[in-house]
């Protein structure tokens, strides 16, 4: 079964660090509600992602699904819309 690749508007609930440098994190989207996915390099500055993934971030995520159901979707890339400060605050 191949997978398939999605723009989504969400809002980032929590995520959990991986290793040095990736991260799961879990979001809330109108189009497919509860959803987990892998971002790798997100918490590396390099990248300039690690802010586009912190909580209460409302962002635009491109996320390609998994084959497999029992995989974990990936976060190709990332973009805030609204960083939420006050809430965050």
């Amino acid at each position: 079964m191949p997978s398939s690749q999605q723009a989504l508007e969400a809002v980032v609930l929590s995520f959990t660090d991986v290793g040095e440098e990736d991260r799961i994190v879990t979001f809330l989207t109108r189009e497919r509600g509860l959803l987990r996915a892998a971002a790798s390099g997100a918490r590396s500055l390099k990248k300039g992602r690690a802010a586009s993934l912190d909580l209460f971030t409302v962002t635009k995520v491109d996320i390609r699904a998994p084959g497999r159901s029992r995989m974990l979707s990936r976060i190709r890339s990332a973009s805030v819309l609204d960083a939420n400060l006050p809430i965050r605050e």
